[in-house]
């Protein structure tokens, strides 16, 4: 049975989309607060290369949340984003932690009788939450792991895309590459996939609002985001963040960042390096366009339609005034 606050409404679908514009003017209509669904903004730092779509004025403010050790915090100056900037770059987010930290600001949104936007391109984080299912209650499977532990590479891709298709087609390239990884989200699936599962996670009333556009649409709109970011000074943002870079840290990889070095120690050319990110960034969106396009629980909205937001904006309220007071 639903609890009457648990409504979440969720903006997702590929970069470049234009979800946070979208996500900020439906919050200010239904009174909502966002909460980031991004694997790359969740990072602290790094805010022109991971595309964090903060309003100008907005400041960054912490709350009286907490997440084990961790206060969470928010931009605010209107409407509160939160979780970006949640965590530091030499820091991993996995999905449970994604899952732990966003069922708190969640529930707080929904005490306060606000409405949680989901909002992001991450299908895992957002899948974490909606699917009733808790990733803290997976054990690891010792016997599971003897058994993969000595298996190559592409036998453990073929088994997780067997188990959960979806889940492998989230993944990074390096996790991707990583044995160890691989058999933790085959163990995810294995368990995910039995009946015993789906238990003590709160069930949430939600409304997943999918934006895409034709490849070409969403392509140009790539390649100008490069532009835009190299010409804000991207290059120096890199720079400076060097220092603190690592090879095995999950933001070098999630984010392209070989490419950047690669113009800043004179590897590449900068239109070598544009070309590698534009390439690199189409692969991206068509793994989020597989994962999305997969969930017929998605209603989906093509932007490039003069009529994509008003359409938007009507099934939501839709959605949102149906027995809202129940």
């Amino acid at each position: 049975m639903l609890y009457p606050t648990h409504k979440i409404l969720v903006v997702c679908g590929p970069t470049a989309v234009g979800k946070t514009k979208l996500a900020l003017e439906l919050a200010g209509l239904f009174g909502g607060e966002l909460v980031c669904a991004d694997a790359r903004q969740i990072y602290k730092g790094l805010d022109i290369l991971s595309g964090k779509d903060i309003p100008s004025g907005y400041s960054y403010k912490l709350s009286g949340l907490r997440d084990g050790a961790r206060q969470l915090g928010y931009f605010g100056n209107g409407t509160k984003i939160w979780l970006v900037s949640h965590i530091e770059i030499s820091a991993t987010c996995t999905a449970y932690d994604y899952q732990r930290a966003a069922t708190i600001v969640i529930s707080d949104i929904q005490a306060r009788g606000m409405l949680p936007v989901l909002v992001g391109g991450t299908g895992l984080y957002i899948n974490s939450l909606l699917d009733s299912f808790s990733l803290s209650s997976v054990k690891p499977d010792y016997h599971l792991r003897r058994i993969l532990n000595n298996k190559p590479v592409d036998y453990l891709r073929d088994l997780l895309q067997k188990h959960d298709p979806s889940r492998l087609a989230s993944m990074n390239r390096s996790d991707r590459a990583n044995p160890r990884r691989l058999i933790r989200a085959i163990e995810i699936a294995a368990e995910k996939n039995s009946e015993k599962a789906r238990i003590g996670r709160p069930q949430y009333d939600y409304l997943m609002v999918g934006l895409t556009a034709p490849m070409h649409v969403i392509e140009k709109r790539i390649a100008d985001r490069i532009d835009d970011r190299i010409n804000r000074g991207v290059l120096n943002e890199a720079y400076r963040i060097m220092p603190e870079l690592k090879p095995d840290m999950a933001v070098y990889t999630e984010l392209g960042l070989p490419i950047l070095m690669g113009v800043i120690n004179r590897k590449l050319s900068l239109a070598e390096a544009k070309k590698k990110w534009f390439v690199r960034e189409r692969r991206y969106v068509k793994r989020q366009l597989t994962w999305f396009k997969k969930d017929k629980k998605i209603i989906l909205f093509d932007v490039s339609r003069p009529s994509a937001i008003s359409d938007i904006i009507a099934v939501v309220k839709s959605w949102y005034t149906y027995e809202n007071a129940d």
